[in-house]
């Protein structure tokens, strides 16, 4: 599970388009787009069901009347540990 927030300097940016990506496709040249969903009015977003590996959280989401982007790493855990929540800083 990949849950977090988006947000530009200390304002969280709701409605904001979030992806989860997975592997590099070397035919595409870009990561495969795994899940997608959008942020609540706090900023929030979660991925339930997410296998362990390494993943690519990816947002695009409007403040101050400019479209603003960001991106995290995240390594998802075996249960029982849990994977820490993603903060996003959109730029």
């Amino acid at each position: 599970r990949v849950v977090g927030e988006v947000k530009y300097g200390e304002r969280p940016i709701p409605s904001a388009d979030v992806t989860l990506e997975g592997d590099y496709d070397a035919k595409s040249k870009k990561r495969k787009a795994i899940d997608a969903v959008k942020t609540d009015a706090q900023g929030r977003f979660a991925f339930p069901n997410v296998p362990p590996g390494k993943y690519n959280v990816k947002v695009r989401g409007l403040a101050n009347n400019r479209m603003r982007l960001g991106s995290q790493e995240v390594t998802v855990v075996s249960p029982p540990a849990q994977t820490p929540p993603v903060s996003i800083r959109a730029k």
